[in-house]
């Protein structure tokens, strides 16, 4: 989201901008927020009606919203801002952020814009956030792509009308352009992968009769998402470790939206079965000839016969034949993926701050929280792991 490497070109027509507030205007918003997904041909089931209603409907009780709207002379949608208001933290401030940045792990957060929307008619977004700001103290824009046009216009146009700016990297995202062809894929793996994965499934087929299986339907893509979540917490409670996909609230969302996005062709379950038993599943969101790693589970059980990478193969060779041309592991830079994939996303938390003191003092409390978190990680890398584990 550097000057450097965003070049914008300005372009100018009568739009006009407004702001959705209310539940039923959001839900009276559904028919264009769809259309307009659909003609920009947007890939990122996160920006979809369906998934940031569903948010909002489970995770929205006390926030505002604050979605904002550009509309042509003929009164069509063309671009929105998916805004709403919370308060965060201790001393409650008020927070102006993307629908959908808590809680479930949406990444490539942006605006939805035509492409006939040039910097000039973005700018107006940033005008009626800025009308809003008796609303909020701070905003922050979070997981948010380097090169999002519409991000950075917003960015320089609050600048030019006296905020401050900051952007911190949140988090990578591995990624990779699949090939056309399964021998192509398999040929981009070092030849040691290769010969531990053949090893890994000859020793998974002695154990028993191997399946795969692709859940693209509805209902039969319902146990298998039973089976996901199953094995998710059987692998995070033998690692006695906590995950971000278990709670009731969280459980309580995947369980709606999956059936929403299963009817609209988004999400899918892949497993991985031994004798008629799931040892493995992945939860994936699919749209535009783009595939998304959300959610795994692994049989702790079968993690020595490298299950997960059993299914990832199976995955990206199937995802190969249904015509799919990108695999996004989305969130984390775990060293598994790397073996697969060979780029990466960088996604950035981009704040902007004024000079009223409750967002002075929000600067502040953000800024003191990042220097804490640093000392601690550096904290924890000078010393030894072993003085750092706890043993039974």
């Amino acid at each position: 989201m550097s000057d450097s490497t965003i070049e914008l070109h300005a372009t100018s027509s009568l739009l006009r901008a407004g702001v959705v507030s209310t539940d039923q205007e959001f839900r009276d918003l559904e028919p264009e927020w769809k259309r307009l997904f659909r003609q920009i041909c947007c890939s990122n089931v996160f920006l979809s009606f369906e998934w940031l209603s569903e948010w909002w409907r489970h995770f929205g009780r006390e926030g505002k919203l604050l979605i904002v709207t550009l509309r042509d002379e003929c009164n069509s949608l063309v671009a929105l801002a998916p805004l709403y208001i919370a308060r965060e933290g201790p001393l409650r401030l008020r927070k102006l952020g993307f629908l959908g940045d808590q809680w479930v792990g949406s990444d490539h957060m942006d605006f939805l814009v035509d492409r006939t929307v040039g910097p000039i008619d973005l700018g107006l977004i940033s005008k009626i956030v800025l009308e809003q700001r008796a609303e909020w103290d701070y905003v922050q824009l979070s997981d948010v792509r380097e090169d999002s046009i519409a991000a950075t216009v917003f960015r320089r146009s609050m600048e030019k009308m006296g905020l401050t700016s900051t952007l911190t990297p949140s988090t990578v995202c591995p990624y990779g352009n699949l090939p056309r062809t399964e021998e192509e894929l398999m040929a981009r793996i070092s030849s040691r992968f290769r010969r531990s994965l053949r090893y890994d499934a000859g020793n998974l087929r002695r154990q028993g009769l191997v399946e795969f299986a692709t859940f693209t339907d509805w209902p039969e893509a319902l146990p298998a998402f039973d089976e996901l979540l199953r094995l998710h917490k059987s692998r995070f409670k033998h690692r006695h470790a906590a995950s971000a996909f278990v709670g009731s609230a969280v459980e309580a969302f995947h369980q709606d939206v999956f059936r929403t996005l299963v009817d609209a062709g988004w999400a899918q379950i892949r497993v991985l079965k031994v004798d008629g038993a799931c040892v493995a599943a992945a939860y994936q969101l699919a749209c535009n000839r783009s595939l998304y790693s959300y959610q795994n589970g692994i049989d702790p059980a079968y993690s020595r016969f490298s299950v997960g990478h059993q299914l990832l193969q199976f995955t990206l060779q199937d995802a190969i034949r249904r015509g799919y041309t990108e695999f996004d592991f989305l969130r984390g830079d775990e060293p598994y993926k790397s073996k697969w994939v060979g780029h990466s996303r960088t996604l950035f938390h981009l704040r902007l701050f004024d000079q009223r003191l409750a967002s002075r003092i929000a600067r502040a409390t953000i800024t003191l929280r990042r220097a804490l978190r640093q000392s601690k990680s550096a904290l924890q890398k000078s010393f030894p792991t072993c003085l750092l584990t706890r043993h039974p």
